[in-house]
């Protein structure tokens, strides 16, 4: 992800532990990917 307000990178590491068995990996990820979306609009202001 970039700030492209300042040019500079920002990495984000994320670390899935203990997530409950009846939540697919699929689901799972789609919820990660919305996460960050949200957080680079919020870093990007």
């Amino acid at each position: 992800m970039t700030n492209h307000s300042s040019n500079k990178r920002i990495e984000v590491t994320i670390v899935c532990e203990n997530v409950p068995a009846g939540i697919r990996k699929e689901d799972h990820d789609v919820g990660l990917r919305s996460t960050l979306e949200n957080l680079a609009l919020y870093t990007e202001q």
